[in-house]
């Protein structure tokens, strides 16, 4: 019965490693689209933000160009030169990177890609906080596009994070931006503290 109780209470502690969400890989699964400032989907074209955070494009450790229909990246449907999307991570996190593959398309369209960004962070969807204004890298308009990390190390824990799109690389933008995928990374070993901790409760339940 001891015995018993004490995996119990391990597999509690395990629990709470994935209670906020689902992290494979050191990055996290399972990010969805909390808000979007518009979505080009006129003359046939798939360029929803939800290409964002669902892998479309990306061959191994690049993105391909994107071309007609579209269906790897995203991109506003205004004519601003400014956008918005906000992600949810489905959870509470503490991030150490983000890696960002900027808008990917043709030449010379891929120069709508994001430049100016200021990125915010909310626990709640609704309230937030600003961490800064970054400098996007412009992608190569290429197939096997690298994309670019930030750090988010000195960010506070956060569940929901925001792009403002205050200017695109341009001149060939037609007042449109965009981006072609995004992924959150937290520190791998950052597990193990719970994980270890589990193990010494199960070993002190089983020693009682």
């Amino acid at each position: 019965m001891r015995h018993w109780r004490g995996w119990m209470a391990a597999g509690a502690v395990l629990a709470v490693l994935g209670a906020s969400g689902d992290v494979r890989a050191g990055f996290i699964t399972g990010v969805t689209i909390h808000q979007v400032s518009s979505e080009f989907t006129a003359s046939g074209w798939d360029l929803r933000a939800i290409h964002l955070v669902d892998g479309s494009g990306l061959v191994g450790a690049g993105h391909n160009q994107t071309i007609y229909p579209g269906g790897e990246s995203w991109q506003t449907s205004t004519s601003s030169g400014t956008g918005m999307v906000a992600f949810d991570l489905g959870g509470l996190y503490d991030l150490d990177r983000v890696h960002v593959w900027n808008y990917n398309m043709y030449d010379p369209w891929y120069q709508r890609g994001a430049e100016r960004v200021n990125i915010s962070l909310s626990t709640d969807g609704s309230n937030w906080t600003s961490v800064g204004e970054y400098l996007f890298p412009i992608a190569t308009g290429l197939d096997g596009d690298l994309g670019f990390d930030i750090s988010a190390s000195s960010w506070d824990p956060t569940r929901y994070v925001k792009f403002d799109i205050l200017e695109a690389h341009g001149p060939n933008t037609s007042g449109h931006v965009g981006l072609s995928e995004v992924q959150f990374m937290v520190p791998e070993p950052s597990t193990l503290p719970l994980l270890g901790l589990s193990l010494l409760l199960l070993r002190r339940r089983r020693r009682a």
